[in-house]
Order: C-alpha cells, then structure tokens, then sequence
C-alpha cells in the first residue's frame, strides 16, 4: 500500500511541475477581451517552522501559473500572485492564503479572475503537526504536510470513526507517514461521518484532528485539540459481509485442457491463485480503517475429475476465511465452477468454452500433436441455422492453450455448434447457446455421429445405432433428415479420420428410413483405410 501511495504521489508532482510552468508572453497593446482561465490541477498544503523563513513556500507558490484565453483565440501564461500578509511566523496555527493573478494592460476579461487558496500551517521545531491538508483528487489521497526529523518508519497512524475505537491506519494499509508529512487514503473514511485522526512519533504526538468527511471529498474541519487516543479496537475476525460481485461471473470462471494422466497440480495453483472475494467484519461490505476488506481465498474440490478418461469435467470451488477469520452463520457466501477437459493428444476435442478479456472467447485444446505451420492452418467451422459455415482467419486465432474466437461472430441468444478440423481429422461438435457473457445449454458431440446434432432429427426407436472410435451404424432415416436439411456435404468420421461425403453421391445409394448404413474407418500403418456399407 505504502508503495501504491507513493507511485501515486510521485504523478501528481509531476502534474503540478507541468502546471507550474511559466513562459513570457508578448502582450499586444490593443484592448483584448478575455473569455475563461484554466486550472491549477493541484496546490499542495505548505508547512514553515515558527520563526523560520517563507522564502520556500514562495517559490512553490509564486511559481504557478494559469493559461487566459481570449475571444480572438490568443492564450497568455500569467504568474498566480498570492497574499501571504496573513500568516504570523512567529504563531504557531493554520493560516489561509488567496491567490489570484493580475492582467496585462490592454486586457480586460468578461468572466471574474480565478481566485485559489492554500492552507499552511506554522509549526514548533521537533513538534510535527496535522493541522493542514491538500487533496490529490484523482488518486484519493489526502497530504497533511509537516517538518520533522523523526523516523517515519514508527510513525502510527491512528483513526477513529466517531462512536467507534481507534484503528492504527498504517498498519492495515490505509496511510503511511513520510519526512514530508502524513498520507492518508480515502478509501478508509466513509462519507458523511465524523473521524479523529492523530500521529503517534517516538517523542510524542500530533494533537488531536476532528473533522467530518464530506460527500464531496472535503474535510470540514471541526476542531484541532491536544488530545490522548482511547480505547483501541481489538481486531474483529468474524467476515459478515462479501464484496458486491456479478455471481454470474463465478458459474464459468475459467477452463482448462489437460492431457490424459497430467498431475491437476498446476490447474489447481492457479485457479487458488487467481480466484478470491473480498470480505468484510461490517455488516453491510466496507472497506475502510475501521472494517478493513480481507481476502477469502479459493478452495477447489477435484474429486470428480478422473484425468485417465478423457470427458469433459466441472470443479467447484469455495471461498473460505483466511487463517485467523471465522465465517458468520448467517451468510452467504457466493461459489465459483470451472471446466477441464481431459483429453488425449492425438485427439484434441472442441469440448467446453468460457469468456476472457472483452470480445473473446476461449476453447481449450490440447494441440501437442501439431508444429507450429500445422496451427496456422488449423480451420475454425461454426454450425448455424442447420448449415457449416468456415470461420475468417481474421477471426480466431490458437495458441498452444487452444482456440480463441472473436466474440463479434456470433449472436446473443443463438444456438451454435463449433468444430475445427486438422490435418487428419477433426473435433467433435461442441454446441451451445451464446448469451454474450455466459454460455449455456452446452453439448459436446462425438464426429462419429454423422449427424452431429440428434436433438432435431427423428426418434430412432429399432436400437441398432452403435458407435465405436472406428466404425458406425446409422440408420437410413438419419441420413435423409440431413438430405432433406440442404447438408451438402455428410460427414463420417473414424480413428481420427474425417470423410466427408457429397450428398449427390449419397443419393445413389437409393437408401431407405429401415436401412443401416455401416461404415468402418481406420488407420492400417501409414494408409487409411475407409469401408462404407449398405444392410451388410
């Protein structure tokens, strides 16, 4: 946290050296109408020890400046100008001071001049203090500016929540304290309640800051008084609230390919390394000082995976506290799935999907069989509307992971199914239902099916279908359901190999709804060898 902080700082220097920077101006004599000025993004709280000198603070100040814009489009660099009479070196306190700029002559402007503020504050030697803050708006940190020479390392910060205990901000990661001064986040505040804030050093302590914190990100600054920190919150460890999350998102959060007999060692690391919730000791979720946010890592159950069957297989993971945290009883507490597809190299299959990044979705193989030229030629095929459409190149892409489509070529609420074929044969047909962020209402079809989707052909009632990883018998009227579909092509597939038949040479073979066709594919040594049959 303490280094995230700093990172942020160091950004918002930079910004302020951009801002700060002056560039003389050739101003025109003739009468220019001024339409708006910009900003100074950010101006730091200052600090100055009593009896000390401003010369310091002056040369941060005095040396910002803002753009004018004229209604003709010129643009004129103007120092800011600042009052700093107000301040009494020799009193120790808080002091405000106003800065603005000053027009050129021959320049007029049709809009107020802007007018900025600063705080300083006037501080004891070897008495840092808290009194004062500028706010980093976009990062969300608040800068409390002092000059010590203390060792900011055993720095505490402490906070209390009004009605609450106190909480020792730097130890949970909400603020850290420099030579420089203190910076806190917002993150540990909630708006519209009120919070002391103090800094315990090794001689001492700052004294007391109240204030409210405001909707808008203001601190409205209610007292500052010598003061002792309370009791302090011994730290609660019962979770009674989780983050709010999409629990959609947890149905798919992941898929994976393993080779048939590989260790889940390595899926299992990642999914507990990736996958965890936020919560929380409050009731309803906060992350704040007072009921800092813990991580709820994952825990995946493996049991039904057997990695000696090649199939498709759903883990299911909990989220569980952290050592030291209990569970409330009374909730809820959200659970997260994945898919693996064990599989055997010499048969990559096309089995289970799931969304990453924005616009991709992810199909995961095992490709080992393939060089790096065969994966470049590898063909994508997506079945819709009853017919096989070959997917552009420019729309998918694999990696030794497995296949990953562009997410464009589909529509939200439609049924697909999806095959690639590769040197050799091809992959069973995965269908499903695409609904943009999930998928749903999957299948996963073996290619020895000619049909490769039985949901919309005729019952077959006579039991003499059969399928091994070579041969087929299909009866007859699932060959003309397809024919009468408009398939053009008929697919049988044996041992890896995939043959496609056209439908006019299917035709001459005068089939009938009882007949049964048989066909036997198969590898012998390097040959294929392919039989096709009619009733023996």
């Amino acid at each position: 946290m303490k280094k995230r902080l700093k990172g942020l700082i160091s950004v918002f220097f930079f910004l302020l050296c951009i801002f700060a920077w002056k560039n003389v101006q050739e101003v025109r004599a003739a009468e220019n109408v001024i339409r708006d000025f910009s900003r100074i993004f950010y101006i730091p709280a200052g600090v100055v020890l009593k009896g000390g000198s401003l010369q310091k603070l002056q040369e941060i100040y005095d040396g910002m400046s803002c753009i004018a814009y004229t209604e003709d489009g010129e643009e004129l660099y103007l120092d800011a100008i600042w009052d700093y009479s107000g301040i009494d070196i020799q009193t120790v306190g808080a002091y405000k001071i106003t800065g603005t700029v000053r027009l050129p002559e021959g320049y007029t402007s049709n809009v107020g001049l802007p007018e900025w503020t600063a705080w300083i504050s006037v501080q004891n030697p070897g008495q840092p203090e808290i009194q004062v803050y500028s706010r980093m708006i976009s990062a969300g940190i608040y800068y409390f500016p002092w000059i010590t020479e203390q060792n900011p390392d055993i720095m505490e910060i402490w906070l209390q929540k009004e009605g609450e205990d106190w909480v020792n901000v730097s130890e949970e990661g909400y603020g850290f304290a420099d030579t420089d001064g203190m910076y806190l986040s917002c993150q540990s505040m909630i708006a519209e309640n009120i919070y002391t804030l103090t800094v315990v050093y090794n001689e001492g302590k700052t004294r007391n800051l109240k204030y409210r914190y405001q909707s808008d990100g203001r601190l409205e600054i209610l007292s500052y008084q010598p003061g002792t920190i309370g009791g302090t919150v011994s730290k609660d460890t019962v979770i009674r609230s989780c983050e709010e999350i999409d629990e959609k998102s947890l149905q798919r959060c992941m898929v994976y390919a393993v080779r048939a007999g590989q260790s889940l060692a390595e899926v299992r690391t990642e999914l507990e390394e990736t996958f965890y919730i936020l919560g929380s000791t409050c009731e309803e979720y906060e992350d704040t000082a007072a009921h800092p946010a813990v991580i709820m890592p994952s825990v995946w159950d493996f049991s039904q995976v057997d990695v000696n069957a090649p199939g498709v297989y759903k883990v299911t993971g909990t989220f569980a506290a952290p050592e030291g945290c209990t569970v409330d009883q009374e909730l809820t507490v959200p659970g997260a799935s994945a898919y693996i597809t064990v599989q055997r190299p010499d048969q990559p299959e096309v089995q289970t999907c799931c969304v990453v990044g924005v616009d991709t979705l992810f199909f995961p193989m095992i490709l080992d069989r393939f060089t790096d030229e065969q994966l470049d030629n590898l063909q994508v095929y997506l079945q819709e509307n009853k017919g096989d459409k070959e997917i552009s190149k420019s729309n998918f892409y694999f990696d030794r992971k497995g296949l990953y489509l562009k997410k464009s070529v589909l529509k939200a609420g439609w049924e697909y199914g999806i095959y690639v074929t590769y040197p050799g044969g091809s992959t069973g047909v995965y269908t499903f239902v695409y609904g943009e962020e999930l998928i749903s209402n999957e299948h996963w079809y073996k290619r020895n099916y000619a049909d490769r989707d039985g949901k919309e052909l005729p019952d077959i009632d006579n039991e003499t279908e059969r399928v091994t990883d070579t041969s087929a018998i299909l009866v007859g009227n699932r060959l003309l359901d397809l024919m009468k579909n408009g398939v053009k092509l008929i697919p049988f597939e044996g041992d890896g190999v995939l043959v496609r038949v056209p439908v006019e040479v299917v035709k001459d073979w005068n089939i009938k709804a009882e007949d049964q066709i048989e066909t036997d594919i198969s590898w012998v040594g390097s040959d294929v060898s392919v039989k096709i049959s009619k009733n023996g």
